[in-house]
């Protein structure tokens, strides 16, 4: 029934609904990595319950240490929020490199 609630409402509400192919994980490798990560950081280490207010309240603390705090091989072992910071400090540099690139542009001329 939980089946034919979420289509019946991805149709009326005009969304469109994409599957990965069976037994293809690299459709949706990201998801497929994050659902490992789950499963061996979180799952495996006793945090599963059937009580769904302290299995929700147990994952959403995971979930922020996760985003926030956890480094990630794929950000260079740096954990988000720090990639994001030396990110940000990047695109600030970068956009002040071009504004005076514009303005030697206009000198020249």
């Amino acid at each position: 029934m939980i089946k034919w609630k979420r289509t019946f409402c991805v149709t009326k509400l005009k969304i469109p609904h994409y599957f990965s192919r069976v037994k293809m994980p690299k459709d949706n490798a990201i998801n497929e990595r994050f659902n490992r990560t789950l499963r061996e950081e979180f799952i495996q280490l006793g945090n599963f319950t059937t009580e769904p207010l302290l299995f929700n309240q147990r994952l959403t603390e995971w979930l922020i240490e996760y985003d926030f705090n956890r480094p990630h091989q794929s950000l260079d072992y740096l954990s988000p929020i720090e990639y994001l910071n030396n990110y940000q400090k990047g695109l600030h540099n970068y956009f002040a490199l071009t504004h005076l690139v514009q303005g030697l542009d206009k000198k020249i001329a």
